[in-house]
């Protein structure tokens, strides 16, 4: 009994097939782990690009749809601008987006940011018309995702 655990350390089999593998196997296996992770890192990349679409052409919508910001619409698609029109939808300055530094601080900081993002959205649901309360989607995972799309697409709001 080592460590004050009782494990037999003779029952670890230490005859792993992998370490058996001639050069030729080692490189079919090394190629094929390539060739997986890298098709792993595609899709990845295909998901973000489709999730990044989607989430731009609503703050887009939501934009016009809100008559806020209207000429500059197009900053849904520009990566730190689209939080800017973000905050200008919910009536914030976007001056407010420097209330994102906080979240270098561990966990309090994160925590801060969850929770602004989440009144934020508070504030772009109320403008386009629908329930304030829809913002603590934005918690959840995958209803963060079809919120913006619901707001941006649905028939009341605005005009």
């Amino acid at each position: 009994m080592e460590n004050g655990f009782d494990f037999d350390y003779n029952m670890i089999n230490t005859d792993i097939p992998i370490n058996n593998l001639t050069s030729e196997q080692a490189a079919a296996f090394g190629g094929f782990l390539g060739l997986f992770a890298g098709g792993m890192l595609v899709f990845m990349f295909i998901v973000f690009v489709v999730v990044y679409v989607l989430m731009a052409l609503s703050l887009y919508k939501i934009a016009i749809k809100t008559n806020t910001n209207v000429k500059h619409a197009w900053f849904a698609w520009v990566p730190i601008l689209n939080g800017i029109l973000m905050l200008n939808i919910a009536g914030f300055s976007g001056w407010y987006l420097l209330v994102f530094l906080v979240s270098i601080v561990p966990f309090i900081g994160a925590l801060a940011c969850a929770v602004f993002i989440v009144y934020v959205w508070m504030k772009i649901s109320k403008a386009c018309d629908k329930p304030d309360y829809l913002g603590l989607l934005m918690l959840v995972p995958l209803a963060n995702l079809i919120l913006p799309l619901y707001l941006a697409f649905s028939k009341s709001g605005k005009k």
